[in-house]
C-alpha cells in the first residue's frame, strides 16, 4: 500500500489518496470512495489500474498520453486539455459529467456508450470531423469548436445538443434525436461566435418526428438560404 501510495504524492496540483480511503482488490485494481485529482500532473500514463471511484476522477491538464489505467466506473470523469489523442481506456460508466474538451480528438470511440437521462458530455475544441462513438443516450452533448462534415454517431436521446454551424454540413439528421429541447447551433469565428437562431429554430420544429419530417424540414431550411445543410 505504502509503495502504491507513493505514486501520488501530495504536492501544490493534487493530494494524496489516504490509505483508508482506497481498497486494493486481488487483482490489483483500486477502488476509491472518494475523488481522485491528479490535474496538472506530469504523466505519460497512471501508475495503477484504477477500478471504481466514487466521485470525480479528474486528469485535466496532464501530460498524459492515455486513458489505460482510469477506473471503469466514475460520478464525473475530466481529462480537458490533456494531449490523448485518443479516448481508449477511459471510464465506460460515468453518471454525471465526462469532460474531454481541447484533448486533441479525432474520434470520440472510447467514450461511454449510455450516460442515462443526466449525463453531459463535452468535447468541444478537438478535431472531431464526425460524432462516431459518442454517448448514445445523454442528457447534454457539446462538440463546438469542431471541424465536422457529418453528425453521423449522433445520440439517439439528447435534451439539449450544442454544434457547430459549417455551411456545408448535414444537419438533417438531428431530427432522429428524440427528447431534444434545446439546440444551439453556433458560427465560431475565433473567440467570437453567434447563434444560428432561425437555423435552429426550424431543425427544433421538426425535431423528433424522424423521417416523416425530413421533407418539409429541407423544403423550409433551402427556402431560408440553408440548402448545403438540408440533407443527412
Amino acid at each position: 500500500m505504502e509503495r502504491l501510495l507513493k505514486n501520488f504524492r501530495s504536492d501544490s496540483y493534487g493530494y494524496i489518496i489516504k490509505p483508508n480511503h482506497v481498497e486494493i482488490q486481488a487483482d490489483g485494481r483500486v477502488n476509491s470512495a472518494k475523488s481522485i485529482f491528479l490535474t496538472n500532473k506530469t504523466l505519460k500514463n497512471l501508475p495503477v489500474q484504477f477500478n471504481n471511484v466514487m466521485g470525480e476522477f479528474d486528469v485535466s491538464t496532464s501530460t498524459l498520453t492515455t486513458l489505460e489505467g482510469s477506473p471503469q466506473t466514475c460520478d464525473s470523469f475530466r481529462c480537458y486539455g490533456t494531449p490523448l489523442h485518443s479516448l481508449q481506456g477511459g471510464p465506460q460508466a460515468v453518471s454525471v459529467e465526462y469532460n474531454c474538451n481541447r484533448c486533441w480528438l479525432k474520434t470520440l470511440e472510447g467514450a461511454p456508450h449510455d450516460m442515462g437521462f443526466q449525463g453531459r458530455f463535452h468535447a468541444s475544441g478537438n478535431m472531431l470531423e464526425n460524432l462516431v462513438g459518442a454517448p448514445q443516450q445523454v442528457d447534454f452533448l457539446d462538440v463546438t469548436s469542431n471541424p465536422l462534415n457529418s453528425l453521423e454517431g449522433l445520440p439517439k436521446y439528447c435534451r439539449k445538443l450544442s454544434l457547430p454551424y459549417q455551411p456545408h454540413i448535414p444537419l438533417l439528421r438531428v431530427l432522429l434525436v428524440s427528447g431534444l429541447q434545446t439546440l444551439e447551433v453556433l458560427l465560431e469565428e475565433g473567440s467570437w461566435s453567434e447563434d444560428q437562431t432561425d437555423l435552429q429554430e426550424i431543425l427544433l420544429k421538426y425535431a423528433g418526428k424522424g423521417w416523416a419530417a425530413m421533407v418539409p424540414c429541407a423544403r423550409e431550411m433551402i427556402r431560408m438560404g440553408y440548402r448545403e445543410n438540408a440533407r443527412l
